[in-house]
């Protein structure tokens, strides 16, 4: 089932140093932003308090913080450093994503996959940021590898087959210990199992012990799951679903979450595409996600197993959504990958007979990932925490109150204020480490509070959520007049400083 000529595995080797080139390269340019800072804050904390305190301050398992933790204590928390092991993840997800694509649909779609995986914009802005995205993505693969093994290899041996439903049950136990969206994998996986019953009645004792195992080793996880789901369901950040924002996921799969920023091609003589080359890369991506799905849809086994991992959480995500906005394309990193997969067949489907075809459709899918990838590396940069926290710092006394429309800024506000010699007194309004929106009832204790002080800081990110209407900076106006302000803008997110001196009116 897997043998490669010496140039198969050259070209694959290329696509692998190509990719982890791309994940590496100025990976500590950007400041950490707000949610980076935030696992590098639960990191720091012994492996007890992860375990017991984080799943009540997130809504996501531990598992990815735990990790990082001790990745820390052996390299360091500097922005290279704390990103380098989610660059891990992503490298060694492209030979483990050909691996599979060869297992279920030859080498030309294999290589290909590689391909798009090793270039894509937004694996590749993903292994750059501290966080669980592209762990869980590997972990997906590589239960999805173990499956694969069981289901479609012929020359199993009862041994080979016990080794896979171990390798099986760890990976996805791991995967949805990354992600909570990831526990939809193994409905995906046992939905399979139930559309094919009678072709695989002799495996599906061991299938469906395995995928009990993997329930007994979630079931721990249960009560906060259910917790963070409800928190999820209270209040997220995620916009209404639309057909826009649909439409956005699939364009962030092709150009990356920074896809707005790939529009600096002018193209206005096509009318019909509006002038963006981010629309011409839609279409041409669904064109080839349809082709290659075609293609495939002849080997109806492997096809359904591979496209009920991309239907699945997207179909899931998009129905909740209906009713609670969750749609987020980061959440559904893992389910880019089959996409991914059928794109590949689609242009692979095109040889022997369309060589010239071919080639150029090769040229245009990397020109489309590589030219979204360069503006991310030139056009984009994260929150500047390291700026706000020096303009603090260094127009501070040292005995003023900081206060963040939000507790988890502080993460990162503390992280780049250790560079500077200064020690202040801060707090999070409202003192809360999810992102809770302000509240006019709460709008006295800050007042009291403020009372107490002659100079106060207030820092605002992200007040589009938590404080749409800048309750806490006008409560702060009714005692203190504004004497400074400064805005360190980025493409992500804005962060803006106010230094406050009380005041008489």
């Amino acid at each position: 089932m897997f043998s490669l000529r010496r140039s198969d595995l050259t070209i694959l080797s290329v696509f692998v140093l190509v990719g982890a080139f791309l994940r590496v390269y100025r990976i500590g340019e950007n400041s950490l932003w707000l949610d980076e800072a935030m696992s590098v804050w639960f990191a720091r904390h012994p492996i007890i308090n992860i375990v017991s305190v984080q799943p009540a301050s997130d809504v996501h398992p531990p598992l990815y913080y735990l990790l990082l933790g001790l990745w820390i204590r052996v390299f360091g928390d500097g922005e290279s450093e704390v990103r380098l092991l989610s660059a891990l993840f992503g490298i060694f997800s492209i030979p483990l994503l050909f691996v599979i694509a060869n297992d279920l649909f030859g080498k030309k779609v294999a290589l290909i996959s590689a391909l798009v995986l090793s270039v894509s914009p937004f694996h590749i802005y993903y292994s750059q940021e501290a966080r669980m995205y592209t762990m869980v993505t590997f972990f997906v693969l590589l239960s999805v590898f173990f499956m694969e093994r069981i289901l479609f290899f012929r020359k199993n041996t009862r041994k080979m087959v016990s080794l896979y439903a171990f390798g099986y049950v760890t990976s996805t136990a791991i995967a949805i210990y990354s992600h909570n969206i990831a526990l939809l994998l193994p409905l995906a996986q046992v939905l399979f199992l139930i559309l094919f019953f009678q072709r695989y009645k002799t495996l599906v004792w061991i299938l469906i012990t395995s995928c009990l195992f993997v329930f007994v080793l979630w079931l721990p996880w249960l009560s906060s799951f259910l917790k963070q789901g409800f928190s999820v369901i209270k209040s997220f950040y995620a916009p209404p679903l639309t057909l826009e924002s649909v439409v956005s996921l699939f364009a962030t799969f092709n150009n990356g979450p920074h896809f707005w920023l790939f529009n600096w091609m002018d193209i206005s003589f096509l009318n019909f595409f509006q002038g963006k080359l981010v629309t011409v890369a839609l279409l041409f991506f669904s064109l080839l996600f349809v082709k290659g799905s075609l293609h495939l849809v002849s080997r109806i086994r492997p096809f359904v197993f591979v496209f009920l991992i991309f239907l699945i959480p997207l179909g899931v995500e998009i129905l909740v959504s209906l009713r609670y906005p969750i749609l987020a394309p980061h959440t559904l990193i893992w389910a880019s990958v089959p996409y991914y997969v059928f794109v590949s067949s689609g242009v692979a489907s095109m040889l022997p007979r369309h060589r010239v075809l071919f080639a150029i459709s090769l040229i245009f899918l990397v020109f489309f990932s590589l030219s979204s990838a360069y503006t991310y590396y030139s056009g984009f940069d994260k929150e500047r925490w390291d700026l706000a926290a020096g303009f603090v710092a260094d127009n501070s006394r040292g005995d003023e109150l900081v206060i963040f429309n939000s507790s988890i800024g502080q993460f990162p506000f503390d992280y780049y204020l250790k560079h500077h010699s200064v020690s202040l007194k801060e707090m999070g309004f409202p003192e809360n480490y999810r992102e809770k929106r302000t509240r006019v009832r709460d709008l006295h204790v800050l007042e009291e509070i403020a009372h107490s002080y002659d100079r106060i800081w207030l820092i605002y990110s992200h007040e589009w959520f938590t404080d749409p209407k800048t309750l806490t900076k006008t409560a702060l106006e009714k005692s203190h007049c504004v004497v400074k302000e400064k805005v360190f803008k980025s493409k992500q997110s804005d962060i803006k400083c106010y230094l406050f001196e009380r005041c008489f009116r």
